[in-house]
């Protein structure tokens, strides 16, 4: 009974703080993207300019995130829904982006964006398990 309690506050907690922890997460993912992988660009095999857009992209994402968490709006499910869907576009430009620069991809440039990839299909997950949630505290 008190592990489902725990559960039950869990779940509570991530549903009312989901647009925090997507503004986080892609604050970090572009921070990463334009401190650490931008300088040492030739080392995963991805051009400069291209992670230069990606890194405005999280950004961007970070920013719309962040309005959300602070939003009192009776439209919060639509807009956990909208950020889900730009994270699942987000991933499939990654993996076009992975595509055409193969040739000069590296294998830590692979491991990196897939690890970026991986995590963002997770919490894009969970965004649409919540917004789909009939009982969604959002």
């Amino acid at each position: 009974m008190e592990s489902q309690l725990f559960t039950m506050q869990k779940r509570k907690f991530v549903e009312n703080n989901i647009f925090l922890i997507d503004a986080v997460g892609a604050l970090l993912s572009g921070t990463l993207l334009l401190v650490v992988v931008t300088p040492l660009y030739q080392e995963f095999g991805m051009p400069k300019k291209v992670l230069y857009w990606l890194s405005a992209i999280a950004y961007a994402f970070s920013l719309y995130s962040f309005c959300c968490a602070f939003t009192k709006s009776d439209q919060r499910l639509l807009l956990l829904r909208v950020i889900a869907v730009a994270n699942y576009i987000y991933c499939i430009l990654i993996v076009i982006l992975l595509i055409i620069n193969e040739p000069t991809l590296t294998l830590l440039g692979l491991a990196y964006f897939i690890g970026e990839i991986t995590v963002i299909i997770c919490l894009a997950s969970l965004e649409i398990r919540i917004a789909s949630s009939p009982n969604a505290a959002t």
